[in-house]
């Protein structure tokens, strides 16, 4: 299938994908507002409805980046830059735009940018920064 159909086929998809994505914010959105307006029950009732809205809260930031998602790669159609790596500047191949419909880098330099990522976390000296604070000079710490 060419290219061009690839890409229109996709816009479809992100249209219906962000009108989904949409109209289940808006009721998620109802839900945790009724949520957090309950009250009443048992400490175990309470602890619950904390867990519950704070899982609902989660998922609506993931549908609000996902939904930010969808706006940046409909944007990308519009201006004609849809499908080109953010890293290389190559045309994403159309398989990964079709199982990743806001893909901004080509598989290359998504890995290069997730190794560059999870190398600086893991190489960072915290000592410095504990080395550093000393506690208020009224605490004392008893070592056992």
């Amino acid at each position: 299938m060419p290219r061009k159909l690839v890409i229109e086929k996709i816009k479809e998809l992100l249209i219906a994908q962000r009108d989904a994505i949409a109209s289940a914010l808006e009721g998620d959105d109802n839900l945790l507002r009724g949520l957090t307006g309950t009250s009443g029950g048992d400490i175990a009732d309470m602890a619950c409805e904390s867990t519950n809205g704070e899982i609902s809260s989660q998922l609506l930031e993931v549908s609000h980046d996902q939904l930010k998602q969808i706006d940046q790669a409909m944007q990308k159609m519009k201006d004609g830059s849809y499908g080109k790596c953010g890293g290389c500047n190559c045309k994403i191949p159309a398989a990964r735009l079709e199982a990743l419909p806001y893909a901004i880098f080509c598989i290359k330099c998504q890995l290069a940018y997730e190794e560059s990522g999870t190398e600086n976390r893991h190489t960072t000296d915290w000592s410095i920064l504990l080395e550093s604070v000393d506690p208020p000079a009224h605490l004392h710490f008893r070592v056992n």
